[in-house]
């Protein structure tokens, strides 16, 4: 089944499911914002691991960040394993981008309730 999906101002071609995970075509579908956006947030985890008597404050302040931000990063720093997988290999939906992943709000801690919410597909 192929589409026309929206992401932001951008238009992209949906294809959809097929069985060749891993292939050439996964790796031209990564996404180098969605990326950063969660390399970003493993180095805030790092960084709030890594002080523990500092506050979050002081923490978001070094990094550079808001707290604001730099709360929606340590949220995300808890994605799934396999979440993040997908993501960095470039197999996650179409419709999800830096700016989707961000603002979901809510997402769940138990790795088992995030898939609905990212719209994974249960692969894994």
């Amino acid at each position: 089944m192929t589409k026309l999906g929206r992401t932001g101002k951008e238009v992209r071609l949906v294809v959809g499911p097929s069985s060749s995970a891993g292939t050439r075509e996964d790796e031209n579908n990564r996404d180098p914002a969605l990326i950063k956006l969660i390399v970003k947030a493993h180095a805030a985890r790092a960084a709030i691991l890594a002080a523990p008597h500092k506050s979050i404050n002081e923490i978001a302040q070094t990094q550079g960040h808001d707290r604001d931000y730099f709360g929606v990063l340590l949220r995300l720093s808890w994605l799934a394993p396999d979440t993040t997988q997908a993501i960095l290999e470039g197999q996650q939906p179409a419709d999800l981008n830096r700016q989707t992943l961000a603002r979901m709000a809510g997402t769940p801690l138990c790795w088992n309730e995030q898939a609905p919410d990212c719209a994974m597909p249960e692969r894994f």
